[in-house]
């Protein structure tokens, strides 16, 4: 069994902050942007899986070859997409422009066909 490190600790207390900061999105005290509510529960989950005894549990599960490793970082690449863009869309809405070409979902789906690739290239055992 393994056991808690420090850095696990660390993942519990961003992962609650974040859990306390996805209620109030969630009920609405705060901005109601859904893809900032997506984000936030996917870096929580994120940050859960990461976790030491969690991660070495499930792993084992999915053949031991880091298929875990490999969807919390697909999962942010898409949280960090998701913060982009509603960052870029609110600053739009605030000078009256048009979103850049950067922003595109197709830019989300490249990065995470770079992660895939990485993970295939380093034939994790």
């Amino acid at each position: 069994m393994s056991t808690f490190t420090i850095t696990d600790i660390a993942a519990l207390i961003a992962a609650g902050l974040l859990t306390v900061n996805a209620i109030a999105r969630a009920r609405g005290t705060t901005c109601r942007k859904s893809g900032l509510l997506r984000a936030n529960i996917a870096m929580i989950v994120v940050l859960l899986f990461s976790i030491t005894p969690i991660y070495a549990a499930i792993d084992p599960y999915l053949g031991g070859k880091s298929i875990l490793n490999l969807f919390t970082h697909l999962l942010m690449v898409y949280t960090s997409w998701e913060v982009s863009h509603s960052t870029i869309t609110t600053l739009n809405e605030l000078i009256d422009k048009n979103r850049p070409w950067f922003i595109h979902p197709i830019v989300a789906g490249i990065s995470c066909a770079g992660v895939l690739g990485n993970y295939l290239l380093l034939a994790p055992n």
